[in-house]
């Protein structure tokens, strides 16, 4: 650095021919030294400021450089977005489009189905089943002490006719071979000492003037004989028949020798017939004979009945 000149301008004169002239020597020995540009900020002859104006500067540039970046990936991500935004709807109207097709598909591509024939051969019923089942296992079967014909008295509240009562058990849903297990279930309690040849059992109101007990006994028998022998007759099947007249005849002395030989085996057993739909009810054609018995009532005596048939109904005997 040349010294700071301070006086007239004759001293300057005056000093500077006093200076050796060194500009040509440095000329002539080396060329001027002139920093870069890129290292000019970094160059030790420089104040403190413009080196940091220069940092100031570079750590700008590296925040911008960052934020250009980040600016570019939300460009990204909203494109992205828009993408997926129409994906989604292509996808929304496809499902809508196959879904329809699908719903005419289901009622126009698809035949009707094709009605099977039934079967010729039905299902066997539940008697034809048990039937088969109670032969199968007989011969197999201890007999047992009451695996006769017995009868089951039940008491009635007033006169009831035998159609009535077998309505109510068919109403029920009651089969004659379960009958005692049914009633025992539901605690209905039969009357055990019961008699229906007893004189009491009448109540005909034609029966009511007469004092003679004999006659009175005879008719109670003649009547309950004729119970006995139209029972037999409404079994269709002839074997069970002859086993059911055995029995009132032989096992319990309700019917005579005379009556089981003469009318049962030569004309009241007849050939087992079907059935016609049009058929008349077999409780019509017997309904005089059966209705001449009624069971004791614990609530009603004979003179509140009805008189207004000669008739005295009573549930008729369950056979097994």
């Amino acid at each position: 650095m040349s010294n700071r000149i301070t006086t007239t301008p004759s001293n300057i004169i005056a000093e500077a021919s006093s200076l050796p002239n060194t500009s040509s020597e440095t000329e002539a020995s080396s060329p001027l030294a002139v920093p870069s540009p890129q290292d000019l900020h970094s160059s030790p002859a420089l104040p403190q400021w413009v080196s940091d104006i220069y940092t100031k500067l570079n750590q700008q540039a590296a925040t911008l450089t960052a934020q250009a970046a980040q600016i570019a990936d939300l460009h990204h991500l909203v494109q992205r977005n828009v993408e997926l935004q129409t994906a989604l709807q292509r996808i929304a109207e496809l499902e809508q489009v196959t879904a329809t097709s699908n719903a005419s598909l289901s009622h126009s591509a698809y035949l009707p189905a094709i009605d099977q024939p039934a079967p010729t051969v039905s299902a066997p019923s539940y008697a034809a089943t048990a039937a088969s089942a109670e032969s199968a296992t007989a011969p197999t079967t201890v007999p047992s002490t009451t695996h006769d014909y017995p009868f089951l008295y039940l008491s009635c509240r007033g006169k009831d006719s035998v159609h009535k009562l077998r309505c109510n058990l068919t109403d029920i849903r009651l089969e004659n071979s379960r009958i005692l297990d049914a009633f025992g279930r539901l605690q209905v309690q039969p009357v055990t000492d019961f008699d229906p040849r007893s004189p009491s059992t009448l109540k005909d109101p034609k029966y009511r003037n007469s004092s003679d007990e004999t006659f009175l006994q005879e008719e109670a028998v003649r009547i309950h004989q004729a119970r006995l022998l139209n029972i037999v007759k409404r079994i269709h099947n002839v074997n069970r028949q002859i086993a059911v007249a055995c029995h009132f005849c032989f096992v319990e002395h309700l019917i005579s020798e005379v009556k089981y030989s003469s009318t049962l085996l030569h004309s009241q057993l007849k050939p087992h017939k079907t059935r016609s739909t049009a058929a008349a009810n077999p409780d019509d054609s017997t309904a005089e004979a059966e209705d001449q018995f009624t069971a004791p009532s614990n609530n009603l005596d004979s003179s509140s009945l009805s008189t207004s048939s000669p008739a005295d109904g009573i549930s008729a005997p369950a056979t097994e």
